[in-house]
């Protein structure tokens, strides 16, 4: 038997707002190439397939832009 407090099952993305999401990839993606990126989630699945919540699995599909400006 698996111990609820273990978050066995538990679907954490689903706490977090689309644009939560967009915001931190493209600030991740600005930091690692040194350029300001934006994110758009096309496509956000939490069942991709058969069983996904037992390990939280979720497809996201992604459109990212480069900005013309360079982080300082």
């Amino acid at each position: 038997m698996v111990d609820k407090d273990e978050g066995f099952g538990e679907r954490s993305l689903k706490r977090v707002n689309v644009e939560q999401i967009e915001h931190a990839i493209a600030k991740a993606l600005g930091e690692l190439a040194g350029v300001e990126y934006t994110a758009k989630i096309i496509e956000l699945n939490f069942e991709p397939q058969p069983g996904a919540w037992l390990r939280d699995t979720t497809d996201i599909r992604l459109e990212i832009s480069k900005s013309s400006e360079k982080l300082s």
